[in-house]
């Protein structure tokens, strides 16, 4: 289908209209968060593992200071592919997203220096190196980084944060982690939405643009698959979350959902 008839066929109007509810919707969230609201005061370090090995205590904190750069670096990731993006409410979308990464990254560091005790953070040489060359692949093909944007960001991450959640009973972190998750779903429209935007309008779509996604794709996917699976495990095997078939789900998922017809979730975009 070519751009112009893509733009005309119905399914892209719902597709407008649905990433637009999702806009909608995150900018209420952002005007209605207060990060303040949240009970501080339940924090219990005697409850953030069921154990007291330090090697536990010290993946608990390695994977809550990653996640915590992880979301505080979205926001640039996210202005960088906003600016690439020729298609307004795609710029819209991101640019939307990123408050609510800031609000994340604001909370997670909050909770690593006053609850995990780690004043001054330090990201992990894998962490910086996915996140730098993130945000070159963002502004240089605008759809393979809003896929790669879903894929590592929108469903690999938030399906993590929901493994760690069913491994700690924390009061305060779990409040943290559900809060942080309620934006996921709605995340995932602005993403894959983003995406097919993109490509009705043509983006990407020309013999160089789809040589240069079938290339970096890949690239990115095995990025994810090997070399950040393998410090997961290698820091955090011992929380028992399974990284590599939690990944491998995460790409199925996406792929399903970004093959997928309009489907009318009034929910994710609540």
């Amino acid at each position: 289908m070519s751009a112009p008839s893509a733009v005309a066929h119905p399914s892209y109007r719902l597709r407008t209209a649905r990433l637009d509810r999702a806009i909608q919707a995150t900018l209420r969230r952002n005007v209605e968060r207060r990060l303040d609201a949240l009970p501080w005061d339940t924090f219990d370090g005697t409850r953030l593992t069921s154990s007291s090995s330090s090697k536990i205590r010290d993946a608990f904190g390695f994977y809550l200071t990653q996640m915590y750069f992880t979301e505080a670096s979205s926001p640039e990731n996210l202005a960088a592919l906003s600016a690439a993006s020729p298609v307004a409410q795609v710029q819209q979308a991101f640019a939307a997203q990123i408050q609510d990464e800031l609000a994340h990254g604001a909370l997670l560091g909050r909770y690593v220096a006053q609850c995990v005790g780690d004043t001054h953070p330090r990201e992990h040489f894998v962490s910086f190196v996915g996140r730098a060359s993130g945000k070159w692949l963002q502004g240089a093909h605008p759809t393979v980084g809003a896929q790669a944007v879903t894929m590592a960001i929108e469903y690999y991450a938030s399906n993590l944060a929901e493994a760690l959640l069913a491994r700690v009973d924390e009061p305060l972190l779990r409040t943290c982690l559900q809060d942080i998750l309620k934006d996921e779903h709605r995340h995932r429209v602005l993403a894959v939405e983003s995406v097919h935007l993109l490509k009705a309008a043509g983006i990407g779509q020309g013999l160089v643009g789809r040589a240069t996604a079938a290339l970096l794709l890949p690239l990115a996917e095995a990025w994810f698959r090997h070399v950040m699976n393998g410090t997961l495990r290698r820091r955090c095997g011992v929380l028992g979350i399974p990284f590599g078939e939690l990944y491998e789900r995460s790409v199925e998922a996406m792929r399903v959902d970004l093959a997928a017809c309009v489907v009318d979730d009034e929910a994710a975009v609540a």
